[in-house]
C-alpha cells in the first residue's frame, strides 16, 4: 500500500545499568508509547524501531619521542580495546498508510499533513517517556543515511548528526552504484549482506534484560529492525473469536474421532483466553516482525559474524531463519525507509 513515513534519531540512559525497577517503568512507558496508535481509526501502518551496532571510529594515538616497553604495551592494549568498542545507534521510523486519510483535497498533501501531526504527538510521548529526540531526518540526510548502511566504512554514523553535517561541511555520500543477489548473501557495493528473520521468540517469563546477549553481543556491523503494526481493538476481537472458534471446533473432532488433545493444542487455547483477558483490561495488539541483518567486507567474515550472532540469538531465546535468496529485501528493511516486511515472505 502506499505510504509515507518519517524517520528521527532516538537515544536513552544506558538501559543495562539501571535498576531492575527503572527497566520496568522504561519498558511500561516504551509499551504506552507504542499503544497510542492502536485505535479504530489510526492511519499509522507500522512502527519500526531500528537499533545499529559497529565497531567505532578510531581515535587519536599517544605520540611520544621515546617509547619505553610499558608504553608500547599500553597503546597494543588500547588498540585491542579499540577495536573491540562498539557504537550504537537508534532510530524510529513511523510510517501512515494513505488509504485510511480521509480528506477531500490531495491525497499526498494530506498524508503528510497527518503524519506530521502523528510524528509531533510520537515525539512527545518519546520526551515523557525519557528519551532524547532529534529532528526528523532531511531527504539528504535520509540518503545518506541508506548509503552509510549499505556500505559503511569503520564506526560512521547513520542517523546521527555531527557538527560538519549540521553545516553542509561533509561531502554527500553516493548509494553504492553495484549490486549482486547470492543464495546467501546480497553484495552492495564493497559489502555483503545477511539477513535474518525471527522465526520464533522466547516463551518463556524473561527477565527485563533478555535481549542483551543479542545486542551487545556485536562484532562487525548489524542492524537489529522491529518492525510493529498496530492492529484495531474491534479487529482483535474478531481474530480472538475465531481462534477461540477454530480451537474448540478441533478438540472436539479429536475428541469424536478417539484422538488425545496434546500439550501444545490446551497451551494454544490458554494463549487465547490470555488474549481475551488483557483486551478487556484495556490492553491492544500488535502483529510484529523481528529481522537481524548482518553486514562485513566480504563473504567469509560474513559468515563468521552469523554463526556468532546465531549463538548470541540463541542465549537470548530467539531462533533465527536466514532470508536465502531473499536477502535483498531484508536489507530493504534495515534500512530507515518505512518498508516493511510483506507476509508473503516472512514465515
Amino acid at each position: 500500500c502506499a505510504i509515507v513515513s518519517a524517520t528521527v534519531p532516538v537515544r536513552a540512559r544506558s538501559f543495562s545499568l539501571c535498576e531492575v525497577a527503572e527497566q520496568e517503568r522504561l519498558l511500561d512507558r516504551w509499551g504506552d508509547v507504542l499503544g497510542a496508535f492502536a485505535n479504530e481509526r489510526g492511519t499509522v501502518r507500522h512502527i519500526i524501531w531500528q537499533e545499529r551496532a559497529c565497531i567505532a571510529a578510531p581515535q587519536g594515538q599517544l605520540h611520544v619521542a621515546r617509547k619505553t616497553p610499558a608504553l608500547t604495551s599500553y597503546d597494543e592494549l588500547v588498540a585491542d580495546r579499540r577495536r573491540e568498542a562498539e557504537m550504537h545507534e537508534t532510530s524510529i521510523t513511523i510510517s501512515v498508510d494513505l488509504r485510511k486519510v480521509r480528506t477531500t483535497r490531495n491525497q499526498i498533501e494530506a498524508g503528510m499533513a497527518t503524519l506530521s501531526d502523528e510524528l509531533r504527538l510520537l515525539t512527545t510521548r518519546l520526551e515523557d517517556a525519557g528519551f532524547e529526540v532529534d529532528a526528523p531526518l532531511s531527504e539528504s540526510e535520509l540518503c545518506h543515511a541508506m548509503a552509510v548502511r549499505l556500505d559503511p566504512e569503520p564506526g560512521e554514523v547513520s542517523t546521527g548528526r555531527t557538527l560538519a553535517h549540521l553545516v553542509g561541511a561533509e561531502g554527500e555520500r553516493r548509494l553504492p552504484a553495484s549490486y549482486e543477489l547470492k543464495w546467501n548473501w546480497a553484495r552492495t557495493g564493497q559489502s555483503v549482506h545477511h539477513t535474518y528473520v525471527v522465526r520464533d521468540w522466547s516463551r518463556l517469563d524473561l527477565p527485563t534484560d533478555w535481549m542483551e546477549p543479542l545486542i551487545f553481543g556485536s562484532r562487525g556491523t548489524r542492524t537489529l529492525t522491529f518492525v510493529a503494526e498496530p492492529v484495531a481493538p474491534s479487529r482483535s476481537r474478531q481474530q480472538i473469536d475465531r481462534d477461540a472458534t477454530k480451537l474448540t471446533t478441533d478438540e472436539a473432532q479429536r475428541t469424536r474421532a478417539g484422538f488425545r488433545i496434546g500439550a501444545e493444542h490446551k497451551r494454544s487455547a490458554e494463549a487465547v483466553l490470555e488474549r481475551e483477558q488483557e483486551l478487556t483490561s484495556g490492553y491492544v495488539e500488535f502483529t510484529y516482525t523481528g529481522l537481524v541483518t548482518i553486514t562485513a567486507d566480504d563473504p567469509e567474515a560474513l559468515r563468521s559474524i552469523c554463526l556468532d550472532y546465531e549463538q548470541h540469538a540463541a542465549q537470548s531465546g530467539v531462533i533465527l531463519q536466514s532470508l536465502d535468496a531473499r536477502h535483498e529485501l531484508g536489507l530493504a528493511c534495515s534500512l530507515p525507509a518505512g518498508v516493511s516486511p510483506a507476509n508473503r515472505w516472512v514465515s
